[in-house]
């Protein structure tokens, strides 16, 4: 028998621990088994930021938000978004932007749109 096969089986033996199981409690300040588990991915912020873009989607047109999902979501070029939704090319400069230059335009407007949805938000919830 496998070395690991023994070790995973002696770990499924182990009770189940409570996330809100105190792992220190001194002074009324207890610290739970929540409080040690990170997760990198679903941090509050990225919680809100995904809430706020998703708002900011909803108040755009249905040409804007089919850009956008081609553009960033499924990415398609400047020139296969175009020839999708069809805008006319011309020859010679049509925008034609590096992947990081694109990157940081898309970055940028979705950090634009965030800026506003949360504003608008605040303003929301002060009046």
């Amino acid at each position: 028998m496998k070395k690991e096969d023994v070790s995973f089986a002696l770990d499924s033996i182990l009770a189940p621990v409570s996330l809100f199981e105190p792992v220190y409690n001194e002074s009324g300040d207890a610290i739970f088994v929540m409080d040690q588990v990170s997760d990198e991915k679903n941090t509050d912020e990225n919680w809100i930021e995904e809430i706020s873009l998703k708002e900011a989607m909803r108040k755009l047109n249905e040409r804007e938000r089919h850009i956008l999902n081609l553009r960033f979501f499924k990415g398609r070029t400047q020139i296969e978004v175009a020839n999708e939704i069809g805008v006319p090319l011309k020859k010679g400069y049509n925008g034609d932007l590096t992947s990081a230059q694109n990157g940081y335009v898309g970055g940028y407007m979705v950090k634009k749109m965030i800026e506003k949805q949360e504003q608008m938000m605040a303003e929301k919830n002060q009046g």
